[in-house]
């Protein structure tokens, strides 16, 4: 499984379940080589069981799994309900509630859309996806100052990524621009990444340490600036 060689793990796991019916881990590994190989119905059955196998046992990224192959093959409603119990399990995990926020979508339950989507906006509010997505649920309930405002905002840190690859590769072959580094940490700043950012600020100082703004930078330890407070979107409410 490590090495993504499905043709072979296959039938190995295969003649483990033969020795071992209901073996819950070779079941899951089973799940798994399915879906690297393309076999989605092979790949439901597999971790179907697994869970069957697992009963009270079952984790979180069980029923994620099974959501996930659902989501593929366009069993929306069989996903929603496989992410919803993956979400009892871990009601914190930032990645289940952001594929629930999907199936929600996927089944137009757009208000729990929107209710699942902004309590991940509130733990990751520099993800121009989640906010992406959390604009189309509110288009869909006719909430279109709230739909614009994330839309706006999603494509702002999306702008900002592009930037910062932008700089990054310019800085690659500009050996000695102290101010791109500086540049850069600014831009990591502005992404939610304030130990990236310092540590930039400290690679223009490096440079240049008469560099002002990047030795004031690092003198007020990478703060926000008050514009990137209030761009940094306050957590979406209903």
């Amino acid at each position: 499984l490590k090495s993504k060689s499905w043709t072979q793990a296959i039938p190995r796991l295969k003649s483990i379940l033969e020795v071992c019916p209901g073996h819950a881990q070779s079941l899951r590994g089973l799940g798994i080589a399915y879906l690297g190989s393309g076999k989605l119905e092979e790949a439901k059955v597999a971790y179907q069981e697994a869970i069957n196998q697992l009963g009270s046992k079952a984790q979180a990224t069980d029923f994620g799994s099974l959501g996930g192959v659902h989501a593929r093959l366009k069993e929306w409603p069989q996903a929603r309900s496989a992410y919803i119990k993956a979400k009892a399990l871990a009601p914190d995990d930032c990645k289940i509630l952001f594929n629930l926020g999907l199936m929600h979508m996927g089944t137009q339950s757009y208000r729990d859309a929107v209710e699942t989507l902004e309590r991940v906006v509130e733990r990751h509010p520099y993800d121009y996806r989640v906010r992406q997505m959390l604009a189309q649920a509110y288009a869909r309930l006719d909430q279109a100052d709230r739909a614009s405002e994330q839309a706006e905002e999603s494509q702002r840190l999306r702008n900002l990524r592009v930037r910062f690859t932008d700089l990054h590769m310019e800085a690659s072959t500009d050996v000695g621009n102290a101010d791109l580094r500086y540049q850069l940490g600014e831009t990591a700043m502005e992404l939610g990444r304030p130990n990236l950012a310092m540590s930039w600020f400290a690679v223009a100082v490096g440079m240049d340490p008469n560099h002002p703004r990047a030795r004031e930078a690092l003198q007020l330890g990478a703060a926000p600036r008050a514009d990137i407070h209030k761009s940094d979107a306050k957590p979406a409410t209903k």
